[in-house]
């Protein structure tokens, strides 16, 4: 059984708590460009190997993850002739693509 509880509130006390559980619903929802970007630059890059076993459980071969590279179906970070990637994007890469997918 649900208990009700009634108060008296001024219309500008209502008007605030509106708004904070307005705000706070929103910013759950869709968070803000600076949430986003510290959370993918805190992310590690990492390696094909490492991207063959967590990602796909080592059930992708490492030429294969190459060709998917050169192919552009996985973005990746160059520095100098070593690639790197980032997890999430691999993941929604992953997502978007039905090729990469369905190998999943």
């Amino acid at each position: 059984m649900q208990q009700s509880i009634l108060l008296t509130l001024s219309y500008d006390d209502l008007k605030v708590l509106v708004e904070q559980a307005c705000e706070k619903a929103i910013h759950a929802r869709f968070p803000t460009d600076e949430d986003i970007n510290r959370n993918v630059a805190s992310e590690p890059l990492i390696t094909y190997k490492e991207l063959s076993e967590e990602i796909f459980g080592g059930r992708i071969s490492l030429v294969t993850l190459i060709k998917w590279t050169q192919m552009g179906l996985i973005p990746h970070i160059r520095m100098g002739r070593r690639v790197f990637f980032k997890r999430h994007e691999v993941e929604k890469a992953m997502a978007k693509s039905s090729r990469l997918s369905s190998r999943r």
